[in-house]
Parts: C-alpha cells; sequence; structure tokens
C-alpha cells in the first residue's frame, strides 16, 4: 500500500471481502463532495472571465486578443501581492498533483474488473488535481483580499485530500481492510490455479 489509500481503495477492499452495499454509500458522498466542489471552482473562474469580457464590449473592443489582455493585467497588474501566494500554492499543487497521479496509475491494476471505482479513482486522482492546478492560480490571483487569497489557497488543497482523509474521519481499519483483501484474492487466485487442468 506504501500509505497511498483513499475512500475509495478502501471502498474496493471493504467489497471484496464482505459485499456490504452500504460502504458505497461513503464512496458516493466522497465522490459527489469533491466534484461539486471542483465544479464551484471553475464556475467562479468563468465568472471572472465573463466579468471581463462584459466590461470589455462596454467599451465597444471585443476582440479576442483584447480580452487576453485584459485577463492578464487583471491577473498580474491589478493584484500583483496575490501573484506570490498564487506561484507558491501553484508549485505544491502540481508537487502533491504529481504524486496523486504517479499513485493512481500505479494502483489502478488492484481494482482489477471493477472498473467503476477504478474510473472514479482515476478521475479523482489525475483529472481532478490538473483541474485544480490550471483553475487555482486564476483562483488565488483574483481574490479581493489576501485573507479571501489564503482561503482559497486553503480550499484548494483541501479538495484533492477529502479522499484521503475521508478513511481516518470514518476510523476505518485500512491495514485490516488492505490485508483482508489480500488474502481474499490470495484465496480466489489459488481456487482459480487448483481448477486449471495439467495441459494449461
Amino acid at each position: 500500500d506504501n500509505g497511498a489509500t483513499n475512500i475509495y481503495r478502501d471502498i474496493h477492499c471493504m467489497n471484496k471481502v464482505d459485499r456490504s452495499n452500504w460502504a458505497f454509500a461513503y464512496f458516493f458522498f466522497c465522490f459527489l463532495l469533491q466534484i461539486c466542489l471542483v465544479c464551484y471552482v471553475i464556475v467562479q473562474n468563468f465568472g471572472e472571465i465573463c466579468e471581463f469580457q462584459s466590461a470589455i464590449s462596454v467599451t465597444g473592443v471585443v476582440e479576442d486578443e483584447c480580452i487576453l489582455k485584459v485577463t492578464w493585467y487583471k491577473i498580474f497588474a491589478k493584484n500583483p501581492e496575490m501573484v506570490p501566494l498564487a506561484l507558491l500554492s501553484t508549485i505544491f499543487s502540481a508537487m502533491r498533483a504529481h504524486v496523486e497521479m504517479t499513485e493512481a496509475l500505479k494502483i489502478s491494476y488492484f481494482y482489477g474488473s471493477n472498473y467503476l471505482l477504478k474510473s472514479i479513482d482515476l478521475i479523482v486522482n489525475v483529472a481532478l488535481p490538473f483541474i485544480l492546478l490550471i483553475t487555482g492560480f486564476t483562483l488565488i490571483t483574483t481574490a479581493p483580499s489576501f485573507i479571501d487569497a489564503v482561503l482559497n489557497a486553503t480550499a484548494l488543497g483541501y479538495i484533492s485530500a477529502i479522499d484521503d482523509m475521508l478513511p481516518g474521519l470514518l476510523q476505518l481499519p485500512e491495514a485490516e481492510l488492505i490485508m483482508n483483501c489480500l488474502i481474499q484474492e490470495s484465496i480466489e487466485q489459488f481456487l482459480d490455479m487448483t481448477e486449471l487442468s495439467d495441459e494449461e
């Protein structure tokens, strides 16, 4: 495991051992919460872009180049004091996203034929960190105050960590779950091997 567990991997282990459907409530809650929060971040960023576009259309200039210049002006010239926090948060997010993506891709074989959990784990640990990395910089630099920028940076880090924190909050016995799952998989593999004919 290497400490790379999250609620999706724990649910897979729980389902492998006792096949209880109640565990999927945690899975859906976590997934919906993370998707909802990311959607709010995206909508906030689009709101900023639409504000720029409406400001330009009032002046009568609607060229794409002008929109881009106004956007970069809003980010760097209007709030230059937010850029250091945005850069540091982006670097931290990139480091964290790299670790999450690497672990998610390495462990994807773990799910076997459970494509739903495998897909959700990959979406949450590969796609969402990438989206947050891109949108986070703009969200922090367009914050109206220092405390809002700090809150935005903290919230962005929290969103991608929800699936990692939930097993601890639920006090799931992760080591026991993983061990039981591995034992169950070993038993299934052994039984499959004993059913093979001599030629196979």
